[in-house]
């Protein structure tokens, strides 16, 4: 949907989301419906009409829009430190695994068909279970009997089919557990998959 991004739902609980957009000269028509947050490049832009309420733009820049409930309006973010790292942020870097992690190394060349560097990296990728000691002091990992919490703190039991990503300071990291390439583009910050690896839970990258 040429560059618009939907980066959170509003109700995960929900079958369905809906978005389109259209554009006339300078302004951004979006028609949308349980959706939480999304994102656009704007570069000449002027005016964006959400569900036929006009808001001004910040030219030249990536505006993201996040829904007020109580209000029943958008805002613009106008820092993106207010959003946790995505699935699909973590690959603007070269990735790697960590020394010695031959497992993932393996599973990398099998889902992708690519090998991982040998050179280390900032956006370190594991495959696996369970988290290694040194990945979750690394990350201030939060830990439970069977499982971790996500960056934004949803529990996710080590039984499940997952992909997370971590940001601590300049270094991110990628978990799997399943065959999980074809989502590698997408702008959450969790996935939780079936045993078909069909999507069944998606989380949002607002910091709250």
């Amino acid at each position: 949907m040429e560059k618009l991004e939907i980066n959170q739902l509003m109700n995960y609980e929900s079958k369905y989301f809906t978005c389109s957009l259209k554009k006339e000269s300078k302004n951004i028509y979006v028609y949308c419906n349980n959706i939480k947050l999304f994102s656009y490049p704007v570069r000449n832009e002027e005016k964006i009409f959400i569900n036929e309420k006009g808001y001004k733009l910040e030219k030249n820049s990536m505006n993201y829009f996040e829904y007020d409930s109580e209000r029943e309006s958008w805002d613009l973010l106008r820092e993106t430190n207010d959003l946790h790292t995505s699935i699909r942020e973590f690959f603007n870097g070269k990735v790697s695994a960590l020394d010695g992690d031959l497992k993932t190394k393996k599973e990398w060349k099998k889902i992708t068909g690519r090998d991982l560097p040998d050179k280390k990296t900032d956006n370190i990728v594991y495959y696996g279970e369970k988290l290694p000691d040194r990945l979750v002091e690394m990350f201030n990992i939060k830990l439970d009997k069977n499982g971790f919490y996500t960056e934004t703190n949803r529990f996710i039991d080590y039984d499940k089919n997952f992909i997370a990503t971590f940001r601590e300071n300049k270094k991110f990291l990628l978990l799997f557990n399943t065959d999980s390439a074809n989502y590698f583009e997408y702008p959450f910050n969790y996935l939780l998959l079936n045993k078909n690896n069909e999507i069944v839970e998606g989380g949002g990258v607002l910091i709250r």
